[in-house]
C-alpha cells in the first residue's frame, strides 16, 4: 500500500512541473537542422544571437550561460554554442526572448533580432531560430514557467531540444540494421 502511495506522490510532483508543449515551427525541418548543427559542431563553436538577456529573479543571466543551456539540450551531440568572435561559421542559434507575436523567422534569418517585447505579468516567451547564413532551417516557440535562472535554464534547452531533436533512433536503431 505504501508502494503505490510513493507512485502516486511521485506521479503528482511529475504533473505539477510539466510545463507548456514546445511547438515546432510550421516550416520547419528539424532532420536538415541537426545535420547541419553537427556539421557546423565538427567545425568549432556554432554562432549564437540572443536578442537580450532575460531579467530572472535570482541569479543574473549571461550569454555565455545560454549557450551552455542550448548546448544542453542537444542530446547525442557535442555541440558548443558561443558569440562572435569565438564562432564564426554560417550556422548560427538565435534566441528571440518575448518574441513579438508577428515575428517571421525567415525575417529573423536575413536581419537582425528584435528587441525584446516584455509585458508585465507574462511569463518569459522564446523563440529559437536556427539559421544556415541568411537561410531560415527551422524554429521553435515556448513559454517559461517562472522567472527563475532555472526556469530560464530549462526554457532554453527544451526550446534548442525541439529544433535539434535526437536522432539516434534512425541512426542506430533496429530500422538501421534492415536498411528502413
Amino acid at each position: 500500500m505504501l508502494r503505490w502511495a510513493c507512485i502516486s506522490l511521485w506521479l503528482l510532483a511529475l504533473a505539477a512541473c510539466s510545463t507548456t508543449p514546445v511547438k515546432l515551427g510550421p516550416d520547419s525541418d528539424p532532420r536538415v537542422a541537426r545535420e547541419l548543427l553537427a556539421d557546423a559542431a565538427r567545425a568549432g563553436p556554432v554562432r549564437l544571437e540572443v536578442n537580450g538577456l532575460p531579467a530572472t529573479a535570482d541569479t543574473p543571466t549571461s550569454a555565455a550561460r545560454l549557450g551552455e543551456q542550448a548546448a544542453r539540450g542537444v542530446r547525442g551531440l557535442k555541440v558548443r554554442f558561443e558569440e562572435p568572435p569565438a564562432a564564426t561559421g554560417s550556422a548560427r542559434l538565435v534566441l528571440v526572448f518575448d518574441p513579438p507575436s508577428n515575428l517571421r523567422p525567415r525575417a529573423v534569418c536575413s536581419a537582425a533580432a528584435p528587441e525584446p517585447e516584455v509585458q508585465p505579468g507574462a511569463p518569459t516567451r522564446l523563440q529559437a531560430i536556427f539559421c544556415d547564413g541568411g537561410t531560415f532551417i527551422a524554429d521553435s516557440t515556448a513559454s517559461a514557467a517562472g522567472a527563475t535562472a532555472a526556469d530560464i535554464d530549462r526554457l532554453v534547452w527544451r526550446a534548442v531540444g525541439t529544433l535539434f531533436p535526437d536522432d539516434y533512433p534512425e541512426s542506430y536503431g533496429i530500422r538501421s540494421f534492415f536498411g528502413l
